[in-house]
């Protein structure tokens, strides 16, 4: 057995939408779905419509308990992580993590 807890969508002809869990064994599965008699409160900003957006789709995920203790035994300060980040120049983000990775690819 396995608990998750996550946020549905009740669309208007009454089906339900759950993000995706890549995590689960496919096939058919008996479930319990408990529902809070109050809706989620709908979001005002568009940065709050967008993670609805996203968490909907399946497409953002709560970090898991292995991730959250990763980043508790972080000893990297944020000043620390500036330092780093500012020494790449004119560099993205992403061209950091590729290059830091070993695969560096020209960004077109």
């Amino acid at each position: 057995m396995k608990t998750i807890e996550t946020t549905i969508t009740v669309l208007s002809d009454g089906t339900i939408q759950l993000p995706s869990h890549s995590d689960l064994i496919i096939g058919e599965h008996r479930a319990v779905l408990v529902i809070e008699e109050q809706a989620i409160p709908t979001p005002v900003t568009e940065r709050d419509r967008a993670t609805a957006a996203l968490r909907a789709a399946g497409l953002l995920a709560e970090p898991t308990l292995e991730m959250q203790q990763l980043a508790a035994e972080s000893t990297l300060t944020l000043e620390e992580a500036r330092t780093i980040l500012d020494r790449t120049g004119s560099q993205s983000l992403s061209e950091l993590i590729l290059e830091m990775r070993g695969n560096v690819h020209p960004v077109a």
